[in-house]
């Protein structure tokens, strides 16, 4: 790899590293923004549902307040007409009462009538917590929320439930009720897709533009290099059938040849000295900057000792021909 090769190949890398960063950046903050984004949406969801729940117990408790107010502590026909409207309220399709007491006997339960009249005390579910002791804890201490899994009555599969319970303290009944939450995992999914899909869609056109960038500088270079080379050689053939006319036309040869390498080097080093200078004005490392100005430097003081040599040699050689051309 020759040296305009090499310019090529830097010129290159620096934007397949940064386009890198970026989409590696991009990527770790998609993902944070989709996970915060489904946090948020399940958050607010819930707390929705919560309300809906309590909103649900209050009509519960309206429904059956005329008769347990003027019931009694022993009152079994009040019980009894209690239990039953609880049985027979519902909202939406999966949603209805359930009455424990504080024992742990199920009173009431529409859906599931076979657990009436059981102790579910130590009952636990599939996720190994006591259920039945957890509701009755949170409606002992005013009412409380738990999530867990439980049957849906619409599909008889197992779904997340988010329920809410309070005490009928005359009685010590535990009345509570539920609303299933599976849906809103799905929507949280669906949602992180869907963000997750845009996301996708932009490291798409960033790989594109990426690609692009380094085929447009690739081929440009390709194309400078040959330019430069044809120019080159162009020049190399003026200045050999000029070298035989005249020293002085050699001599001006040389001389413009050198004037334009260590003006470039010289342009060149000035551009990356006050790249330095900027960099080091904002408190920043200028270490490659200066590293490569020293590295112009150097290639300066090679290409004039270079050139020097070049035009000593080309003297004498053309002194040599313009002398066996005279002899």
């Amino acid at each position: 790899m020759d040296f305009k090769q090499k310019i090529i190949a830097l010129s290159i890398l620096p934007l397949v590293l940064s386009m890198l960063i970026i989409v590696l950046a991009l990527h770790y903050q998609s993902e944070l923004l989709s996970e915060q984004s489904g946090a948020s949406y399940r958050e607010k969801i819930l707390e929705l549902r919560k309300q809906q729940l309590q909103s649900n117990i209050e009509l519960a408790m309206g429904a059956i307040s005329h008769i347990y107010q003027a019931a009694s502590e022993d009152d079994l026909l009040a019980q009894k007409q209690v239990a039953e409207i609880l049985n027979t309220l519902q909202h939406g399709d999966d949603g209805y009462f359930f009455v424990y007491s504080d024992s742990g006997i199920n009173i009431v339960h529409p859906r599931q009538p076979y657990r009436v009249g059981k102790d579910l005390w130590d009952w636990v579910d599939v996720s190994g917590n006591p259920l039945i002791q957890i509701l009755i804890s949170n409606a002992q201490q005013g009412g409380g929320f738990h999530e867990y899994l439980w049957e849906k009555p619409s599909t008889g599969l197992l779904a997340k439930k988010l329920a809410y319970s309070v005490m009928l303290d005359k009685w010590r009944w535990m009345v509570g009720t539920g609303i299933y939450i599976d849906d809103i995992d799905r929507d949280v999914v669906t949602l992180q897709n869907e963000i997750n899909g845009y996301i996708n869609q932009t490291f798409v056109v960033i790989f594109v533009l990426t690609i692009a960038g380094v085929v447009v500088v690739f081929f440009s270079g390709l194309f400078l290099q040959a330019s430069e080379r044809k120019l080159a050689d162009v020049k190399l053939k003026a200045l050999t059938n000029r070298i035989v006319d005249t020293q002085e036309v050699e001599r001006q040869r040389v001389s413009r040849e050198l004037h334009d390498g260590i003006i470039q080097m010289l342009v060149s080093t000035k551009y990356v000295v006050e790249n330095a200078i900027f960099r080091l004005d904002k408190g920043e490392v200028a270490t490659k900057e200066l590293s490569q100005c020293e590295q112009y430097l150097d290639a300066t003081i090679n290409d004039v000792r270079r050139i020097s040599r070049i035009c000593i040699q080309t003297y004498w050689r053309t002194m040599v021909y313009l002398l066996r051309s005279r002899l």
